[in-house]
């Protein structure tokens, strides 16, 4: 009868040398495979030769020496090549007796490295990045980053543990620092960045083993998911007229500016994108008027005297211009720019008056019914990318979120930082593009928020036609 063979590999470490014994228990019967041994007689064995020769052949490609009744090895680099490679493959086949010396030759998980993220403290819109790790000083911080650069398999650290620089952690840091484009000394003293460079954290950080999130941070991550967090006082004159989902949408808007990024207002038609924007410039009036740098409005050309009639509506205080008529007359009243709180203009205008435009500073644009760059190679597309302003938003009725492309199109002139370019982009999952533009999007469709809507109202009236409206009438023959 066949009896299984049970392979036991003891391994230990003496002088700075890995020794490794191997034996294949058949019962009773205990087989050193490295001596000359015969095995004893009167008993009926049957090996199983196969296991033992991939068993044997491992150990011949880990480069051991081979002694008398067993194997030795004195190579640093190979040792960790055995126990990081090797031994989890023996592990399948044999049982495996180590040491508390060989146990402790690798660095546990437990120690391993991470990026402590936090927010700027004098710069609320700048991330600061730092290395750390538990159980090693600071002083030796510099030899690891600096082994990282070197892209080496592994680290030995002080107390002669040997970390692994292979994992899918020190991976990850790797993958940062390129992405990144930091230097490895600088990673080792604190890394800030704008927080605009940093956008694909928000894709896994809460899922990744290697950022440890500080608080600051977490309240950063709050403020953009869930908008009111952070306080922003409703403009007086505008507090009664705004309903509490428009409220939230100033709120977010607010939000975004105050750590530089731009966003897609994306709320169903007839909800009050327009008057959430005002609000939003009614708020930074004062900075406006400050530096001269009025507030712009892109639109269709039907839309740019509806926006002047909700301004005189509910912001009479604000000096708003259509930059309308001919070239004579629009260049009139360029001239007013420093004078004017809000300028209004209609794409075809923007593109033909763009040298002037692009030369100009804003406090923030919005681009009304934004699907109008919806292709990225357009004439308008690329007018509306030249516009210098602060603060970048777009407005739009329509789910562009289902339109890949047109969303990349739009956010690529709000807010070019969220994602690369269009190739890079493209190979993004749904999943992954949903999850990155989740706080720079804000929608709400009339269902979310009937309870807040004025109820229906319906009137009929009865006009008499004119005598020349009744001349086009046809008569109504009967039957």
């Amino acid at each position: 009868m066949t009896t299984p063979l049970v392979a036991k590999l003891y391994l230990d470490r003496v002088k700075n040398r890995l020794l490794a014994g191997l034996e294949f228990q058949y019962e009773n019967i205990v087989i050193n495979p490295l001596e000359a041994k015969a095995v004893p007689t009167g008993h009926m064995l049957v090996r199983d030769t196969e296991k033992e020769k991939e068993i044997l052949s491992l150990m011949e490609d880990s480069s051991f020496a081979k002694t008398e009744g067993g194997y030795i090895l004195h190579n640093e680099e190979l040792e960790y090549e055995f126990l990081y490679y090797m031994v989890p493959k023996l592990k399948k086949l044999a049982g495996i007796y180590a040491t508390t010396a060989v146990r402790n030759r690798l660095a546990p998980r437990k120690t391993a490295p991470k990026i402590r993220v936090k927010v700027k403290r004098d710069r609320m819109n700048w991330l600061e990045f730092k290395f750390d790790m538990d159980g090693i000083p600071e002083r030796e911080v510099h030899e690891l980053l600096s082994a990282l650069q070197e892209q080496r398999k592994y680290y030995r650290l002080q107390s002669g543990s040997l970390l692994s620089l292979e994992t899918k952690e020190i991976q990850e840091i790797q993958r940062f620092l390129r992405n990144s484009q930091a230097d490895h000394i600088d990673f080792a003293k604190g890394l800030a960045l704008p927080m605009d460079q940093c956008l694909d954290l928000l894709d896994h950080i809460d899922s990744s083993e290697v950022f440890r999130i500080e608080k600051s941070f977490r309240e950063l991550l709050a403020s953009l998911r869930q908008p009111g967090s952070l306080s922003f006082e409703i403009p007086d004159n505008l507090a009664a007229i705004l309903r509490d989902y428009q409220k939230e949408g100033y709120r977010w808007m607010k939000t975004l500016a105050h750590y530089g990024f731009g966003g897609i207002l994306a709320d169903d038609m007839g909800l009050g994108k327009t008057i959430q924007s005002i609000a939003f410039i009614q708020s930074i009036l004062p900075a406006i008027r400050e530096h001269d740098s009025p507030a712009l409005i892109v639109c269709p050309s039907s839309l740019t005297y509806n926006w002047l009639a909700e301004f005189r509506k509910f912001t009479p205080s604000i000096h708003a211009v259509v930059l309308d008529g001919n070239k004579k007359q629009r260049q009139a009243l360029q001239k007013d720019f420093r004078e004017t709180d809000v300028i209004i203009i209609s794409y075809p205008l923007l593109r033909r008056d763009i040298q002037w435009f692009e030369k100009k500073a804003f406090s923030v644009v919005f681009f009304d019914e934004a699907q109008n760059f919806k292709n990225p190679v357009t004439q308008t597309a690329r007018a509306v990318k030249k516009i210098d302003a602060a603060h970048r938003f777009a407005l739009s009725g329509t789910p562009i979120e289902n339109s890949i492309e047109e969303l990349w199109s739009i956010y690529h002139v709000v807010f070019p930082q969220l994602f690369l370019g269009l190739k890079d982009y493209s190979q993004l999952t749904r999943k992954t593009i949903a999850r990155r533009i989740g706080p720079f999007m804000l929608r709400r469709v009339k269902e979310d928020v009937l309870a807040e809507l004025p109820a229906k109202m319906e009137s009929r009236e009865s006009i008499e036609l004119l005598p020349e409206q009744k001349s086009f009438m046809l008569p109504i023959w009967p039957n």
